[in-house]
């Protein structure tokens, strides 16, 4: 029975490619760092008129009546 290992050529093209997987996993260059709090949102500013206007329409309908004898 042929002894279970593995050799060592094989164990060395693992470990680049372990290691290559590790380097290339983050994208971010430089150090890293914590993202600073973002700044609250404000609603936009409601535009307030400083004088009403109020329009009354009146309509009169006239429905002449009609009997039936």
């Amino acid at each position: 029975m042929k002894p279970n290992f593995i050799s060592p050529r094989r164990a060395l093209y693992a470990s680049l490619a372990a290691l290559l997987c590790l380097l290339a996993a983050c994208g971010q260059k430089g150090p890293l760092f914590l993202p600073s709090k973002p700044a609250a949102a404000t609603p936009a500013p409601v535009n307030v008129p400083t004088t009403t206007t109020t329009v009354t329409t009146t309509t009169t309908v006239s429905v002449p009546s009609t009997t039936t004898r």
